[in-house]
């Protein structure tokens, strides 16, 4: 794990840091950093700003990028640093952790920075994980809201909603996803009525044959059908390809059978043999 370190205290100009070289935060409310300006100038920088130190007398942001953009529009001359020894990538690791833990990170600011520490930076999953708290699985849960388009994206985030409804939507297909975003926006859906809905839409009810009007038409079940079974392993080998994993994926039927056959391969530095899955219906 990386660590940080040679920690020191200094009153810098804040003219002489630099933006970090990879921003994690996207969104920052102008009235808040207006406020933020105010109460710097009656009163000065409070908290800390972290940073590294560049050639030259510069250094590089880590973190603290709201309190140098109203340290600068406040104009003062100095703000109190704590300066790290720390390479790019633990920089960025650093950030991160600080904008989770104080719940001011969007998730999918979060999403796009473990995205670029793994496939940019070659950061180990496992390593990523490990500086979050969570799991391998949970981290790939995470990247699953990149799959958005930005509209959707954006639509997503000035409504607030959670990334549990983000990833709700990546069950439909890309064409149906706006619509109900509509409908779960202007409507305030909650996560479980989201799911629901959601639900409803991928297992619409089926009608009964001289059924009475009074009848209520009966749903669907997604495992009795082969159908649905066979989409929605597609679904999953499509997004097991999307995460970068090696998967084949081939379908034969016979006269009493469909074969479904998946092959994963795992990871050679670990030099095992892939994985192979079959299943019969």
């Amino acid at each position: 794990m990386h660590t940080i370190g040679e920690k020191r205290i200094r009153m810098l100009n804040p003219r002489n840091i630099k933006r970090p070289q990879f921003v994690i935060r996207h969104e920052i409310d102008e009235n808040e950093l207006h406020s933020l300006r105010d109460s710097i100038a009656a009163s000065g920088v409070l908290q800390p700003l972290i940073v590294k130190k560049e050639k030259k007398g510069t250094y590089r942001l880590i973190s603290g990028s709201r309190r140098l953009q109203a340290a600068l529009l406040a104009g003062v001359r100095r703000v109190p640093c704590v300066v790290h020894s720390a390479n790019d990538t633990t920089a960025i690791l650093y950030s991160l952790t600080e904008n989770l833990q104080s719940r001011e990170l969007s998730f999918f600011d979060e999403a796009r920075t473990i995205d670029y520490l793994i496939n940019k930076k070659g950061l180990p999953i496992s390593e990523v994980a490990a500086n979050l708290g969570v799991t391998g699985t949970a981290l790939f849960s995470k990247l699953q809201v990149l799959r958005l388009d930005s509209r959707l994206e954006q639509r997503i985030r000035a409504s607030h909603l959670t990334e549990k409804h983000a990833r709700a939507l990546l069950r439909l297909p890309k064409e149906g996803r706006a619509e109900v975003l509509n409908t779960v926006i202007s409507e305030n859906l909650s996560i479980k009525e989201t799911e629901k809905y959601i639900f409803s839409i991928l297992n619409p009810p089926l009608a009964v044959e001289n059924a009475k009007p009074q009848e209520k038409a009966v749903r669907k079940s997604a495992i009795g059908d082969p159908r649905l079974f066979s989409n929605s392993l597609t679904k999953l080998v499509d997004t097991l390809k999307e995460g970068g994993v090696k998967v084949n994926f081939r379908k034969s039927e016979s006269d009493t059978h469909t074969e479904y056959k998946i092959r994963i391969k795992k990871d050679l530095s670990h030099k095992e043999e892939g994985l192979q899955m079959k299943i019969v219906q």
